[in-house]
């Protein structure tokens, strides 16, 4: 263990209301830190989402101590410390890196050692001001390095949702990853298939709207990670990469778009990425270049997502979007009097086409929004 005092960090950074929780945990004779990504964010400069808390009190003291709380979870239970406007704080009882069963009490150092990269395993004490670093996680971020807790080959395997993680976090830092890790992940890229759909579904979601997408997708690519989530990408196509293509263009964009205060709907994100992986990858922004039909569009998208489990209503979502691009391209100027884009997918719509610099643009200008059709 490490304790590290010599860091930038202070209690004014910190969530008002979770110092309250820590500052009464101790009164109570409990140990209280903020845990994993908010100290990393407050590291790196950033604005923490979520302000988590770890304890050795167990759930039932912590819900003894806090009246305006409540207990949650089954496997493993957690408390949701409530405050005004519907806001509550997470407070977590110290859990074992056994991996024999993850719902177990443990000390602060295995809960250290049970999470996913060192960057993500700092303890921080807002009123020692000292971090406590069982993982090396401050050295990592000072050298700018992403790396596995433990064995990284035996850790991919025990929950192969870290391959994403740790793709996700190297793109979201532009830190490197290290070589261990970056060997192993790439040896044990096809175990995603073993996770269950729906959990790499959500969290890929995590990644569509973070504002960092493009270089998800390209680090995924580099580590053969991306042929399983998205199977229409061709890895070895050089140009889907190159710097002024559409399909960089438009994620950049997009990602700037999310990195900015409004979050762009994961329908557009999806058709987005369906529309510019769909074979031959050129540069072209005209549905009708792309597809030829409706059906065209519905077998290219189940193909794209049978590597997630993408929510009907997402995918439908797309398809609808979608469609109604290919039949505007495909009509071009030869529009009916008052023909309608449904009211909505029309600004959605509106808004796929602008930011792709779409040629349909010009005919999509000839409609109206129409009726509602959800």
């Amino acid at each position: 263990m490490e304790v590290i005092t010599n860091h930038n960090l202070t209690a004014r950074y910190i969530d008002e209301d979770a110092l309250k929780i820590i500052q009464r945990l101790k009164r109570h004779g409990f140990s209280g830190y903020i845990v994993g990504g908010g100290v990393r964010d407050l590291l790196l400069g950033k604005t923490p989402k979520d302000f988590d808390i770890a304890t050795d009190a167990t759930p039932r003291k912590v819900k003894s101590i806090f009246s305006n709380s409540r207990i949650i979870g089954k496997r493993f239970r957690l408390v949701h410390v409530y405050f005004r406007g519907g806001k509550y704080l997470e407070v977590a009882t110290f859990r074992t890196d056994s991996t024999e069963t993850d719902n177990e009490f443990g000390t602060e150092e295995t809960d250290a050692k049970r999470r996913d990269l060192t960057i993500n395993g700092l303890f921080f004490d807002p009123q020692t001001l000292q971090i406590i670093d069982y993982v090396g996680g401050f050295r990592d971020i000072e050298n700018k390095t992403i790396r596995i807790i433990g064995e990284p080959d035996q850790r991919f395997t025990e929950d192969p949702v870290r391959l994403l993680r740790t793709i996700r976090h190297a793109a979201r830092t532009g830190f490197e990853i290290e070589g261990k890790t970056r060997k192993s992940l790439k040896k044990l890229a096809s175990l995603i298939k073993e996770s269950s759909p729906v959990r790499v579904y959500e969290e890929f979601k995590k990644d569509l709207t973070s504002g960092y997408l493009y270089d998800t997708i390209w680090l995924a690519c580099e580590a053969g990670l991306a042929t399983y989530l998205l199977p229409t990408i061709d890895t070895n196509q050089d140009g889907l990469f190159r710097a002024e293509s559409s399909f960089s263009e438009v994620l950049r964009k997009l990602d700037e778009q999310n990195r900015g205060l409004t979050s762009v709907p994961h329908s557009i994100m999806l058709a987005a990425l369906v529309f510019f992986l769909k074979q031959p990858l050129s540069d072209t922004t005209e549905c009708a270049a792309r597809f030829d039909s409706t059906e065209d569009i519905k077998e290219h998208i189940k193909t794209s997502f049978s590597g997630l489990f993408v929510t009907r209503r997402d995918s439908s979502d797309v398809e609808n979007l979608l469609s109604q691009w290919l039949r505007i391209s495909q009509a071009k100027s030869r529009v009916k009097h008052k023909a309608a884009v449904p009211a909505d997918y029309y600004h959605d719509l509106q808004f796929l086409l602008t930011i792709s610099n779409s040629v349909d643009l010009e005919f999509f200008r000839l409609y109206r929004p129409g009726r509602m059709r959800r």
